[in-house]
């Protein structure tokens, strides 16, 4: 009897609340439109019921975003002529924010077919005002006649429901309507962050939620571009003409294969947490990976390679899409995220093979989870799939020990061919160890040295686990750190020594010392030489080079809009958009064609074989 008591005065008050009613007709616009733009575009998508429900959270999520304001505005605590002074306000803050939202789904829709891609902030920009795309909006507002009637439909219809249904006096305390402000704030506050999420919810969680192909379909540009206002994007460069451009680079490239290794190769990567060159490597006195420096030593070892970034944000794209951040933020947290992009996974599909990549940090870290799963891993392996909280290291997650034996556990379950990617947390700071290893680790100068020691205990008892495994024998290994060990060491802080890492190719019967004299390769390397070696034909799109590759792309990381060019003998040559003078040389020339290439793409959504 409580209960009905209770959902009884909520419908009387929805009922009577002009508030509830038109933010819920907004709620049925925006529902409408994403219906639209699912009709509109129903050839690039394949939904089931559960897509459905997810249009319905993230217009939910985008309305109270939106509506915050007006949220603000409306239930704020007054009497009298203060009163209606602040309701009068919020019908015109209501309309004015249903027009803009409505105005950017709109156009959104209008695009998407062009670009395959929702608006960001820099796009919405770059479609409004570059001279190219402003011809195209005329052509777009005659050709999308029947959504710009139903944009101004949707206005109007607001518009005469505020007229209809005008806010009512309110008799209420301060203090009730202190209660029902705060309530009001919070509950907006919750659903526009996507709930109690570790991270407020992004572009890139379409993929979490909806399956890969359908990930558009749940979103909307106004979400979209409210997501990627504070980003700033990149802009096209015309360094050289498109056929100029062409001759020092291009990132489409055929596969090559090296018929070394057996058809259908398994395929395992292994991206070790700061595992550079500062605390690691067979050559290095200072090491503390005995055993990582081991199988280094029985590989195909690039001693003196590089990281494109100095993040794991920057590295996951570089190493799994060959794609740089050449961006203010990282890919993976830019505001191209929601374009297109091809990864290893995709690629090696195409070959039969299954894909899992394992992360035992807490599902959403980094925003790995979301996208792996846009570059094409079947399945991902998180904290979450772990299961066990006990061993929750209270801090980034399961400790390396665990998690690599619950890996060598679950790789052993997929069919072969497969490709499994797995990323180390345990030497990240704050370092924490588990008890039982505290006496083992070797400690050195900086807090790192023991953590590092660590992983490398953990990857050895990994090993153990797997070389006897049906699977091991016909499988690649590759090896590599994300970036290098953070250092307050004079002596580690130069340019040079800030990107240096080991890559490493492995394969436990065939010898692979022998097949390159190269002294260094990059992230971006990585993807174009696994494909070379399992002997994959069609065409890819890379940012690196093959080592089989006799055209090179130049060797690069970028921090901050400054990229730092590493040369055959690994000095550095710094260039960024105002260094002046600088000698012409075919290094500058490539990177130079990248970037303008990479720019271009990024705008137009074309990072990705077409």
């Amino acid at each position: 009897m409580v209960l009905q008591q209770i959902f009884s005065n909520l419908k009387k008050t929805a009922k009577k609340s002009a508030i509830i009613n038109r933010l819920f007709l907004v709620f049925i616009f925006l529902n409408l439109y994403s219906l639209i733009f699912y009709l509109s575009n129903s050839g690039f998508f394949s939904p089931n019921y559960f897509d459905f429900l997810v249009v319905l959270w993230f217009n939910l999520v985008t309305l109270c975003l939106f509506f915050l304001p007006y949220c603000f505005v409306v239930f704020l605590p007054a009497k009298g002529k203060v009163k209606s002074a602040l309701n009068k306000s919020g019908e015109v803050i209501f309309l004015v924010t249903s027009a803009l939202l409505f105005f950017l789904i709109s156009i959104g829709i209008a695009v998407y077919p062009f670009s395959l891609k929702h608006l960001s902030f820099d796009y919405l920009v770059y479609f409004l005002f570059d001279n190219e795309e402003t011809n195209l909006f005329s052509h777009f507002l005659i050709e999308y006649f029947w959504l710009f009637l139903i944009f101004l439909s949707s206005i109007v219809s607001l518009f005469f429901l505020q007229k209809k249904q005008p806010f009512s006096k309110t008799d209420s305390s301060i203090y009730s309507q202190l209660i029902r402000f705060f309530t009001a704030l919070i509950i907006f506050f919750i659903i526009g962050r996507g709930g109690f999420k570790l991270k407020p919810i992004g572009i890139l969680d379409a993929s979490i939620y909806a399956s890969i192909n359908n990930s558009d379909m749940v979103l909307n540009s106004a979400f979209t571009t409210l997501k990627t206002i504070h980003l700033k994007g990149v802009q096209e460069k015309k360094y050289f003409s498109k056929e100029e451009e062409l001759k020092w680079f291009n990132p489409i490239k055929n596969g090559k294969p090296q018929n070394i290794l057996p058809t259908e190769t398994n395929v395992v990567i292994l991206i070790l947490e700061s595992f550079g060159n500062t605390y690691t490597g067979p050559n290095n006195s200072e090491s503390y990976s005995p055993f990582f420096d081991s199988i280094l030593e029985q590989s195909l070892y690039f001693e003196n390679s590089i990281s494109n970034g100095s993040t794991s944000m920057d590295a996951l794209p570089a190493i799994l899409a060959s794609i740089p951040s050449w961006t203010n933020e990282s890919f993976i947290i830019s505001s191209y995220i929601g374009n297109k992009v091809n990864g290893l996974p995709y690629y090696l599909q195409k070959n039969g093979y299954q894909s899992a990549f394992f992360h035992g940090a807490n599902n959403g870290s980094m925003r790995f989870d979301a996208f792996c799963k846009k570059i094409g891993f079947d399945r991902y392996y998180g904290k979450n799939e772990y299961g066990n909280q006990n061993h929750d290291d209270g801090m980034w997650g399961i400790p390396d020990h665990y998690f690599l034996n619950y890996t060598a556990k679950q790789i052993t379950k997929l069919k072969a061919p497969f490709l499994a990617s797995i990323f180390t947390i345990s030497s990240h700071h704050p370092y924490k160890i588990p008890k039982d290893y505290l006496k083992q680790v070797k400690k050195g100068p900086e807090e790192i040295c023991a953590a590092i020691n660590y992983s490398d205990l953990a990857l050895k008892e990994f090993w153990r686990e797997i070389e006897n495994k049906k699977w091991f024998d016909n499988t690649l290994f590759v090896f590599c750190a994300d970036h290098t060990a953070p250092s307050k060491r004079k002596e580690f802080l130069s340019t040079k020594n800030k990107y240096a890492i080991p890559i490493a190719f492995y394969h436990p019967n065939i010898d692979l010392r022998e097949i390159s004299h190269e002294k260094q390769i990059q992230h971006l390397d990585i993807l174009p030489t696994i494909l070379d070696l399992v002997n994959y034909k069609q065409r890819y799109y890379t940012y690196g080079s093959s080592i089989f590759d006799k055209n090179k792309t130049p060797k690069v990381a970028h921090s901050q809009g400054n990229f730092m060019i590493f040369d055959k003998t690994n000095k550095v040559k710094k260039w960024n958009e105002n260094t002046k003078n600088s000698p012409t040389s075919t290094s500058i020339n490539q990177l130079k064609a990248a970037i303008q290439r990479y720019n271009r793409d990024l705008i137009r959504n074309k990072i990705h074989v077409p």
